[in-house]
């Protein structure tokens, strides 16, 4: 059950219907961030699942990495991938009350074109702070750090990406 009062952001007015519907958005995510990850609101999933929700197109740096698995005959990981329904949902209730939720020292209800915004400038900074291809490449190759073995790890050279 619902237990915290969802705040509202600063921006546009938000009418009863939004933050009902806000309420219902924070709490299937709050259950699907307790189910996948054992967090009541993983830091930064309202900004996670917009990105799957709106597809955008891979880059050249998301196609590179995504090459970089093959060829290290590796399998991404994709820890909590939320189903297509989860999110055919979520995008049907964000865009039909033009509402979302995001985490600022509680739920906070906001007005769709004022998340897309804020959005946005995550996006930007996501962008700025990813690590090289020389560094993913050779975490995709480290073991996990809880699995203590002295055996050392064989890093193949990184292939050209083109």
């Amino acid at each position: 059950m619902w237990r915290q009062k969802i705040k509202c952001h600063r921006g546009r007015r938000l009418s009863k219907e939004q933050i009902a519907v806000a309420g219902v958005l924070a709490q299937a995510i709050s259950n699907y961030s307790e189910d996948s990850f054992c967090a009541g609101w993983y830091s930064g999933i309202e900004h996670e699942l917009w990105e799957r929700i709106v597809a955008r197109k891979p880059d050249a740096y998301e196609r590179a990495v995504k090459k970089l698995y093959p060829a290290a005959k590796k399998e991404r990981r994709d820890w909590g991938k939320p189903s297509a329904e989860f999110l055919a949902g979520l995008k049907l209730l964000a865009q039909r009350f033009q509402v979302w939720i995001f985490y600022k020292k509680g739920e906070t209800a906001i007005h769709l074109k004022d998340w897309l915004l804020l959005h946005e400038q995550w996006h930007i900074n996501r962008k700025q702070q990813r690590s090289s291809l020389e560094e993913v490449w050779k975490r995709i190759h480290e073991p996990f750090p809880f699995l203590k073995s002295k055996k050392p790890v064989h890093m193949p050279p990184m292939p050209k990406m083109t």
